[in-house]
């Protein structure tokens, strides 16, 4: 369900990406349809460091896309595609006109990396940014998503009725949240509009 026109989407200078349970499956299918990246894209994937290397593996092999893990004062291209390490949360800040990413030891949140500060540090840009909530339990991604729309920016959501877990897009519908209600391929094709 579209909650926006979606004729003429802005151009998008940075996505960034939510998930947590089930959210492996939903970002190759979501990466699989995108055949050209003129845009970073972040992913906060909820888990721990040990699994980063592995998710990314998975997802190089299902996608053919390169992909890098997050770390400190990593400098974000365009075409870039990071997984934020496990473990630990991660910010998106503009130095020297440029996307670097900072990571955060003790944030305080449950879950890591946490969607919320990834989301709130991408909402203060000067950029156009594109959020997407993905397959998830719980709440994270609610006040990112929230303020991600109060600073002009996009919120796309998984349908829910295609995650595995569809508590964390629940969320974020019920509190207004969100631009659009997609399916995986709806987004994806957003995505390369």
């Amino acid at each position: 369900m579209l909650k926006k026109d979606n004729k003429n989407p802005p151009l998008i200078d940075l996505v960034v990406i939510g998930a947590s349970t089930g959210g492996p499956f939903s970002l190759i299918a979501l990466l699989r349809n995108l055949h050209t990246i003129n845009f970073p894209i972040i992913i906060a994937q909820h888990m721990t460091k040990a699994f980063t290397k592995e998710l990314i593996n998975y997802l190089r092999l299902e996608t053919n896309h390169q992909i890098k893990e997050g770390q400190h004062n990593l400098i974000i291209e365009p075409g870039h595609i990071i997984v934020c390490r496990g473990g630990i949360d991660t910010q998106v800040h503009l130095k020297a006109n440029k996307l670097v990413l900072k990571e955060v030891e003790f944030s305080g949140h449950v879950f890591h990396p946490s969607i919320d500060i990834l989301f709130e540090s991408a909402a203060y840009l000067p950029k156009h940014i594109v959020g997407i909530i993905l397959t998830g339990l719980g709440n994270d991604g609610c006040k990112g998503s929230k303020k991600l729309l109060e600073t002009n920016n996009t919120v796309l959501t998984q349908a829910p009725e295609t995650c595995l877990a569809e508590n964390m897009p629940n969320a974020v519908i019920e509190k207004g949240a969100t631009s659009y209600v997609l399916t995986l391929s709806q987004i994806s094709s957003y995505l390369s509009s």
